[in-house]
């Protein structure tokens, strides 16, 4: 999916827990994907940055390969629980040039 950060005022989140202090922000983001039959649909989910950052507004990010993992499905009618990829509950940004920039020092290198 295409993922915008909004030009919108960051939410921040300042505390302290049982595990000690926090500082996040969080931002509105529109998510673009595309289904298999080409339909596109857009929503406005909210994004939390690593703690203390904040994302630039702008329309080149993608999920973070780290957020993903493989987790069980629930089981289906037969009982057999299948393999699926899952996002985590707060996933992470990162910016396309920003691989793009990686990507080429490591080839440098």
């Amino acid at each position: 999916p295409m993922i915008e950060i909004l030009d919108l005022p960051a939410r921040e989140l300042k505390g302290t827990s049982e595990r000690g202090n926090y500082h996040f922000f969080v931002q509105k983001a529109r998510v673009v994907s595309v289904d298999r039959d080409g339909i596109e649909t857009a929503d406005v989910v909210e994004v939390q940055a690593n703690p203390g950052e904040i994302y630039e507004p702008g329309d080149d990010y993608i999920i973070d390969p780290s957020s993903i993992y493989v987790g069980n499905s629930a089981p289906d009618r037969n009982g057999r629980s299948r393999k699926r990829m899952m996002i985590g509950a707060s996933p992470k940004l990162v910016r396309i040039s920003n691989l793009a920039k990686a990507a080429a020092s490591s080839k440098a290198a």
